[in-house]
């Protein structure tokens, strides 16, 4: 499978279209298998997905069976609780204090995040 152009638009749409439009040329490729075509959107996918969520896939993985907080998370429920997270540390920050208290402390077990 060649190599497209992996430059990244900043404008959102832009960038979708883009993604289509390399997509839809991987599969106009003949006798395309579909093999190739999962593993083409899952290497982008890879490309596109924020660091601090591989690291705590990759940090999920390393757990022995039994020891997981939960199970692993999908990157939407991922993005969602490390947004209540990104926001209890805001407002400690906001407030001049030191983020504490029960949520933040499930939240940094569940997300895998280092205390």
């Amino acid at each position: 499978m060649g190599e497209m152009n992996q430059s990244r638009p900043t404008n959102p749409t832009s960038a979708r279209i883009g993604e289509l439009l390399r997509l839809q040329a991987l599969l106009d490729t003949p006798d395309i298998a579909f093999d190739d075509v999962r593993a083409y959107i899952s290497t982008r996918i890879e490309t596109l997905l924020p660091p601090a969520y591989l690291v705590y896939r990759r940090r999920w993985h390393t757990l022995s069976p039994g020891e997981e907080p939960g199970p692993l998370l999908g990157y939407a429920a991922w993005q969602e609780l490390a947004e209540k997270l990104k926001e209890i540390i805001n407002m400690a920050d906001l407030l001049d204090e030191e983020p504490e208290g029960p949520q933040l402390e499930a939240l940094q077990r569940v997300l895998l995040v280092a205390e």
